[in-house]
């Protein structure tokens, strides 16, 4: 703040208490990551897919090889670095009383399908002043899963079930979004 800054994005792996502190301590704004993919690695410190690929996640063109399959021991195909995407919509009402000012939706590298229909579905939890119900959660699931969400960071449960890969059955759930039409590209 005494440098002009009025607001902060929170790092993806901030805790529930982490950001609670930060909005009843701060003079600025906190901005939360609500909805999207994870990375494994800390908030700006990737190097994987600048060494694998060239693409520098830490300059917004990861190439994602974390959700790329490992072999193990036996040749089997495993995902040990592929993480579920988060959503904190099930917490939408305690991030507002915490005093969060923005909440940040993935979008900026997902189709025109994916960013209207889950800004219309947090647009409904907002206006309607509620957290997600199942029903919710299983509506943005189709819309883009890797086997469900986590909020393993929010909640401190930082483990196994965090991860997660795109199965079949997601796949083609995506793939059955009404198209986007309102718009062409030039």
């Amino acid at each position: 703040a005494s440098v002009g800054f009025s607001r902060m994005v929170c790092a993806r792996e901030m805790s529930r208490e982490d950001i609670a502190h930060f909005c009843k301590n701060s003079p600025i704004e906190a901005e939360v990551f609500v909805h999207g993919a994870l990375c494994v690695c800390h908030s700006g410190q990737c190097l994987f897919s600048s060494v694998v690929g060239g693409r520098s996640g830490n300059r917004g063109e990861c190439a994602q090889p974390c959700r790329l399959p490992f072999k193990n021991e036996k040749g089997r195909d495993y995902y040990p670095l592929s993480l579920k995407d988060l959503s904190l919509a099930t917490h939408l009402q305690e991030l507002c009383d915490m005093g969060v000012s923005s909440l940040k939706v993935e979008g900026r590298m997902k189709s025109p399908e994916y960013v209207r229909d889950v800004t219309r579905i947090w647009r409904r939890l907002l206006d309607e002043g509620r957290n997600a119900s199942p029903e919710d959660m299983r509506e943005l699931a189709k819309i883009f899963s890797r086997g469900g969400f986590t909020d393993g960071y929010y909640q401190k449960k930082i483990n196994s079930s965090m991860l997660g890969v795109r199965s079949e059955s997601d796949k083609k759930d995506s793939s059955a979004l009404a198209p986007f039409s309102k718009i062409e590209r030039k």
